[in-house]
């Protein structure tokens, strides 16, 4: 067990943390509950905007407001809230992935995965995947998706390659040509490279990064522009990087955005080679969407191209998907599918419709809780944009503490509908990260229809945090 100190230290050095995780501790050893990794499930409410919620999302440490260590106090001084609380933390702790260190690669990764499914895949589904490439499984199942993209070249209908590509020249022509056919944009896009002043990564990864694209990247036509962040404007017709406009913005966190974000948050790049930081990273899924990547696993032309317990693992995680679109496709079973507007329309009931590029739950139709009417506006709306259909997961209920800003912070138990995903620690697979919404749509920066904070964390520590 880490010592209690380092977990302080982790924390911040919250008050809070000091007066009760010992206690919390000692109560939950003394009924007898197992502290997994000497780590303590924290509950996380978002009282900020939608753009501090991601960035908090993405930290992966407990963040605690101080109004939310009063309620929390309160509600502990209390001893039927204490025991709630306890018993709540308890279900909602969940068994830690393996300890894989850095990240593997191909099979490896896959074995690994497939170990820790025979071991407690009975404790992740039915569930909800996060269509993030992220998490642990986002990036297993990228692997599989970018196998099953160059396989299906001729279908998706991209123009000539170069002679001889290499694979990540077949990788960035996909990419750039599924980047023109969803912004209809005449010419490729140009990324900016940006890094915050005197950050150490200025001189290390970010020259790297630039080199990389710039050797792949230009022989594709895509452009790139570096400096520093103080260099980055935003005009009238969006941002620009040392004078130079730019369709793309690559941070200091690694993923790729759309140029024209109100803030831009800064961290340092994952410590990966070159290749693995592109191919490993959000590169894909903001420049062709993660969401669409997914459908690459479920298409019938694709199937031989994967393993059996590959395709167990697909099968078992990952929603049907399927771009959407106006003429024939495929059905989840694989069948032909003659019309498939008309078939999506026909199953509201059974599928959630999802922009192929976003963040934060924008654009997101969930069938069943949606009119007729309104779902097939939504779909013919998103037909021509770029989306895709995915089976309806329902999501798991479970009652929670939550602190209500509007009432001096009372703590009140309310029925959540909650997701849990593992994600990464740096180049380690961690605990899991769940949200909690009371709205169908699970996203931290997503507010409800009655606008009530839609989205919360509860999160797990990674091991040596700190």
């Amino acid at each position: 067990m880490i010592p209690i100190d380092e977990r302080i230290e982790a924390l911040g050095g919250s008050r809070f943390v000091r007066e009760y995780q010992p206690v919390w501790e000692a109560e939950l050893r003394d009924s007898g509950f197992r502290l997994g990794n000497g780590r303590l499930p924290v509950f996380m409410t978002v009282d900020e905007t939608p753009r501090s919620a991601e960035r908090l999302a993405h930290t992966h440490l407990p963040y605690l407001t101080g109004a939310l260590h009063k309620a929390l106090a309160r509600s502990m001084a209390d001893p039927v809230s204490r025991i709630r609380i306890m018993e709540s933390l308890q279900n909602a702790q969940v068994v830690r992935l393996l300890d894989v260190g850095r990240l593997p690669r191909g099979d490896d990764l896959m074995g690994r995965y497939d170990t820790f499914l025979q071991r407690h895949g009975d404790q992740l589904v039915p569930r909800v995947i996060e269509a993030n490439f992220n998490n642990v499984e986002g990036s297993l199942f990228q692997h599989l998706a970018i196998r099953g993209v160059r396989a299906l070249a001729d279908e998706l209908g991209l123009p000539p390659l170069p002679a001889s590509p290499t694979p990540l020249e077949q990788l960035w022509h996909w990419m750039l040509s599924r980047y023109r056919a969803y912004r209809t944009a005449p010419a490729a896009p140009t990324i900016g490279i940006t890094w915050d002043q005197g950050n150490i990564v200025k001189d290390i990864e970010l020259p790297a990064a630039a080199d990389w694209f710039r050797r792949w990247g230009n022989p594709m036509g895509i452009n790139v522009v570096t400096g520093d962040v103080h260099e980055l404007e935003r005009g009238s017709h969006g941002w620009a990087l040392s004078g130079r406009p730019i369709d793309l913005l690559w941070k200091n966190t690694g993923p790729l955005y759309p140029a024209g974000l109100d803030q831009l948050p800064f961290a340092e790049l994952p410590r990966t080679d070159p290749e693995e930081l592109v191919v490993l990273s959000d590169i894909v899924g903001r420049l062709l969407g993660s969401k669409w990547l997914l459908g690459v696993l479920w298409n019938p032309a694709a199937q031989g191209l994967f393993s059996p317990r590959e395709l167990a693992a697909i099968h078992m995680l990952v929603p049907w998907t399927a771009e959407l679109r106006d003429g024939p496709s495929h059905r989840p079973d694989g069948s032909v599918l003659p019309d498939m507007l008309s078939w999506v329309s026909q199953n509201r009931n059974d599928l959630v419709l999802k922009p192929s590029i976003g963040s934060h739950g924008d654009g997101v139709v969930v069938g069943p809780a949606t009119t007729q009417a309104d779902w097939d506006a939504a779909v013919n709306n998103a037909a021509p944009r770029g989306s895709i259909v995915m089976a309806y997961v329902a999501p798991e209920e479970m009652e929670l503490p939550i602190a209500d800003p509007g009432d001096d912070w009372h703590m009140s138990w309310v029925t959540e509908l909650v997701d849990c995903n593992f994600y990464m620690y740096g180049n380690r697979v961690g605990p899991p990260l769940r949200r909690a919404a009371s709205g169908p749509i699970l996203n931290v920066a997503k507010d409800t229809t009655d606008g009530r904070p839609g989205g919360g964390l509860l999160i797990s520590l990674p091991e040596g945090t700190g």
